[in-house]
This record gives C-alpha cells, sequence and structure tokens, in this order.
C-alpha cells in the first residue's frame, strides 16, 4: 500500500469501549483509547476509519471529523443510507474526503465503477441493486432456517423426562455434559417448547410436528388455575394460545379464559399493577421487598386481551390496559430505557424504588428486559389502538437500536451497560464477579420479532428501520455464529444466550425462549414477504 501511494502508513489510535479487554488482544495497548477527543484532536491524523455500526454516535464522530479536516472511510451501509447525503456535503464543504464502497454478486463493488468509470455517461435511474445480505434474507432465511428447526426438534422430541416421577417434561436449557435440561409444567418456560412446534408445524405445514405440538400442548393445561406468580401468561399462552391460533377449538379458549382469571387473581387495584413475584430478596443486602414488578410482566398481557375478546367481558383488558399504564409511567425511563424491578407499596399502591434482579446494576438497560418491553407495548397499541403504547414501543426499539454499544450484528450484550463506568452491581449479584460481555441472543431473537409487527404501525423511515433491524437480527441469528449445528447445542436451534448473570446461572447456553422468538420471528416475516396480515 505504501508503495502504490507514496506514502507512510502508519495507525495511530484505536478508539474503544473497555481499555483492559481490548489491550489483552493486541501487541501495542498504547495505541488504544476510550477518548474521542484524543483522536479528534490530533493533527497527525489524516484518515479516519469508522467500523462501529450503527448510526449514532457513528454519525456525530464522522461528521465531527469531517468538519476538522479529517478523511473518513466507512463501511456502515445504515448510517450512508439514512445520512449519506448530510455527511457528503460536510465532507466537501471542509474539502476532505467521505468514502465508502457496496458490492454486489459476491464482492463487485458498485459505487466507484458508478462515480468514476461511467462519468461520461448520464444516468437517469437505477432499477435496484441486491445484495448478497438481501438475497440471502429472501431465498433462505426462513424455510431454510425452519426447516433446521424441524430436524432440531425431532431429536429433542426422543429426549426421555426427567427428574422425581418424569416431571421434568419441557426442555429448557442445555446442561454442562451437553444435554439438555428438563422443567416441569409450573416453570415460566414451559409453553416455549409446545410454541415452537406449533410455529414450526404451520410454517412447514409439518402434520407430524402438529402433533407433538398437541401432546405437549395438553401438558400444560393444570397451569390454568396456578396463581403463584405471573408467569402463567408465558406458560399458557406459548402453549395453548398458539394451539388456538392454528388448530382452534373452543376447549382452548375455555382453558386460556381460565388461564386469564387466574393471572387477575395477582391484580393489586390500589397500585394498579399485576404483582409478578411474592417477594425479591435485593441485591444490595438482606431486604426482601414482599412487592415486586418486573418488566417481563408486559408479556403476559396478551392473554388478557383475548380474554375480553373471546368473552366480552372488559374486566381483563381493564387490568391489562392499568398494568401498562402504570409501567410506562414508573418503570421505563426518560431515554426508554428500563428498570427490572419496580417495588411497590402494598399498603398504599404507591412505587418505592427501581432495581434489578437479571441486570448487570439498578441503573443499567438489561438488553432482554428491553425486548419484553418492546414486544409488550407493541402488543398493547395492537389491541388498544392507544398512540401512548407506540410511542413507548418506538421510544424502547430506538434505545435498542440505537444504542453505542449495540454490536454491528445487532445481536446485544446481555446489558448494554455492563462494566461501564457509573454502573455498579448488588454487593450480592454475581454480576461483578462475570467480566465476560456475553451475548444474549433470546433478547435479540424476541426484539426482532417485536420488530416485525412494529414495523407495520409505523410508515416511512421508521418502518424501514425497524424491518431492517429485524432482518438483520435474523441473518445473524441464523448463521454459523448463534446457529447450532445439527443434532449438537443439545438439540436447541440457537447458541449463545444469556439468563441470569447475577443469580449466576444460565451463562452463554441455549434456552427454549430464545429458540421460540427466533421461529416466531421467521413466521411473522415470512408473512409480512407473503403480503400476509400478521394477526
Amino acid at each position: 500500500m505504501e508503495k502504490k501511494i507514496g506514502a507512510t502508513v502508519k495507525l495511530k489510535k484505536i478508539l474503544v469501549r473497555n481499555l483492559k479487554k481490548a489491550a489483552a488482544k493486541i501487541a501495542e495497548p498504547e495505541i488504544l483509547t476510550n477518548n474521542w477527543k484524543e483522536i479528534l484532536e490530533d493533527e497527525s491524523i489524516d484518515i479516519v476509519i469508522e467500523v462501529m455500526g450503527g448510526i449514532e454516535p457513528a454519525k456525530t464522530y464522522i461528521m465531527e471529523a469531517l468538519k476538522a479536516g479529517k478523511n473518513v472511510v466507512t463501511p456502515n451501509k445504515d448510517l450512508v443510507a439514512s445520512h449519506g447525503g448530510e455527511l457528503l456535503d460536510c465532507a466537501a464543504a471542509n474539502q476532505c474526503d467521505f468514502l465508502f464502497e457496496a458490492a454486489v454478486a459476491g464482492g463487485i463493488p458498485i459505487i466507484r465503477p458508478l462515480k468514476q468509470c461511467l462519468t461520461g455517461n448520464h444516468l437517469s435511474e437505477i432499477v435496484g441493486i441486491v445484495n448478497g445480505t438481501t438475497n440471502f434474507i429472501l431465498t433462505k432465511m426462513t424455510q431454510e432456517n425452519m426447516e433446521f428447526a424441524a430436524k432440531q426438534y425431532n431429536l429433542m422430541l426422543k429426549t426421555p423426562s426427567q427428574g422425581k416421577n418424569g416431571s421434568g417434561v419441557m426442555p429448557h436449557s442445555m446442561r454442562k455434559d451437553g444435554t439438555v435440561s428438563k422443567g416441569s409444567i409450573y416453570l415460566w418456560t414451559a409453553g416455549f417448547f409446545p410454541g415452537s412446534l406449533w410455529y414450526i408445524s404451520d410454517f412447514l405445514g409439518d402434520k407430524s410436528l402438529q402433533d407433538s405440538a398437541l401432546v405437549y400442548t395438553r401438558k400444560m393445561e393444570p397451569c390454568k388455575t396456578f396463581t403463584d406468580n405471573h408467569d402463567i401468561g408465558f406458560m399458557m399462552y406459548c402453549s395453548y394460545g398458539n394451539a388456538n391460533r392454528f388448530a382452534p377449538k373452543t376447549e382452548y379458549e375455555d382453558i386460556l379464559t381460565e388461564s386469564a382469571k387466574s393471572l387477575c387473581t395477582r391484580f393489586r387495584p390500589k397500585a394498579g399493577v399485576i404483582q409478578s413475584w411474592n417477594g425479591f430478596r435485593s441485591w444490595h443486602g438482606d431486604k426482601v421487598y414482599d412487592f415486586p414488578v418486573i418488566i417481563d410482566n408486559m408479556m403476559n398481557l396478551e392473554l388478557l386481551f383475548h380474554a375480553s375478546k373471546v368473552t366480552g367481558d372488559d374486566t381483563y383488558k381493564k387490568v391489562a390496559v392499568s398494568h401498562a399504564e402504570k409501567v410506562m409511567k414508573n418503570q421505563i425511563r426518560k431515554d426508554y430505557s428500563h428498570y427490572h424491578i419496580i417495588y411497590y407499596d402494598k399498603e398504599t399502591g404507591a412505587p418505592i424504588k427501581g432495581e434489578t434482579s437479571q441486570g448487570y446494576s439498578d441503573n443499567s438497560c438489561w438488553s432482554r428486559g428491553q425486548s419484553w418491553g418492546i414486544y409488550g407495548f407493541t402488543l398493547c397499541y395492537r389491541e388498544t389502538g392507544d398512540k401512548r403504547f407506540l410511542k413507548t414501543a418506538q421510544g424502547m426499539a430506538d434505545h435498542y437500536l440505537d444504542h453505542p454499544n449495540l454490536p454491528s450484528d445487532k445481536v446485544a450484550w446481555w446489558d448494554f451497560n455492563a462494566w461501564e463506568e457509573g454502573y455498579v452491581p448488588g454487593v450480592r449479584s454475581k454480576a461483578s464477579i462475570t467480566p465476560v460481555l456475553y451475548r444474549d441472543a433470546s433478547a435479540a431473537a424476541c426484539t426482532a420479532s417485536a420488530l416485525m409487527e412494529l414495523s407495520t404501525y409505523v410508515k416511512g423511515a421508521k418502518s424501514k428501520k425497524y424491518l431492517e433491524g429485524a432482518k438483520q437480527i435474523l441473518h445473524s441469528l441464523g448463521s454459523p455464529a448463534y446457529r447450532a449445528k445439527l443434532g449438537e447445542n443439545a438439540n436447541f436451534i440457537l447458541m449463545h444466550s444469556t439468563g441470569a448473570i447475577p443469580h449466576g446461572g444460565e451463562i452463554d447456553v441455549p434456552l427454549t425462549y430464545a429458540d421460540y422468538y427466533f421461529v416466531e420471528a421467521l413466521h411473522r416475516y415470512n408473512k409480512l414477504l407473503n403480503n400476509e396480515p400478521l394477526f
């Protein structure tokens, strides 16, 4: 390169988020910095290469670099598509270069030939350029991944029950020896396996898998009277809700209505919310709070909306709306991140404080909690048409997609703020002794499914942003980086999920709900491709 350009090329600085982590990976750690100003104010740096991905802070950094007279090179397609004109104008005004390229047909550059080789031609129209990523999504993403899911789950169906009297029947995660771990029907994740079978069998028209879906769904019926916590929504709507969607029967409606009645027993009128757990011991000491409400509870509201529709009794819907309103008021922050837990006073119904159970710190943004919120407020808008819920869903989605710590493949770290300055775990939390930043495929899968739906409720650039974000997540999850090999990963579809680092469990493992929201997102995407309504 130096011979061709007649100049010396030297790498002066690398901007990183975590100096300690990055220093362990390179031979010259002295070139690392976490201060953008060091690069911006260094007059010896002529070229800035941006590889962060996403819109912000990449756009701000590029604009500042161009205004400082530095040339910029980027592969950031999202940014160029959204703000390319503005950045090119800035480069021209400051007499420097803003360079980028796109490729088609396996690596053939397209932008430079258009700008330079065809200068003498008058181009009146470019009909369309389909790149490899788009082509892969359109032709292979849904079909190939669903076929793979069917193969994995057929293997899963051959694994035996576990535990005392064979009560462990529902696949949950993977043991240290690589075999599947199973839980009882009363585990909060029990409904996901039959739900995944329903989605896969419907997509492929697989009668055998549908029969298996029905068998595992029927195992869940005793849970219709479960009142020990809020998880009956996960348990029953993912199983019987999907059974009723794909093979409706009156008896399923009755079971779902009974389940909704059970969930409503946990509604506390003074506070206007559904109590999640019976108690939680704070990570900061020994204090036990007896009225915790967690963001996950937003996912259970779909069961209540459904019950009102089939019975004509709006009591269920009123409970759901009240809960969503209080979460929106007390649990969602101004920047549209969230508190995992809000503690309420049982006597007065007033909120006490916000903390976390599964996030890095009380003030951090736990990635799966963020996905629960995006999904939950999106479904609340679907069921009510209330624009407040749509605004909240969009705000939470934007917080996820635009977060400076979101990796370029859009599969989030388990917490957006883990190990950042200003974020401190509780003294009993094991987050403080888990220095590795793990991804959470389950958060990404749930976000993708929610974004598919959210994209249909907005227009223009917002709709495109959410749909493209969902597609990029699906492309990433369907790649070898996250999708398991056939017969491996305890026969789950996705690898690299994170369950509960503060509790010291389910770290970098497959999780049944990651698979569920992945196949749900694929199922939804296929409907959008075929111009079919999602609901």
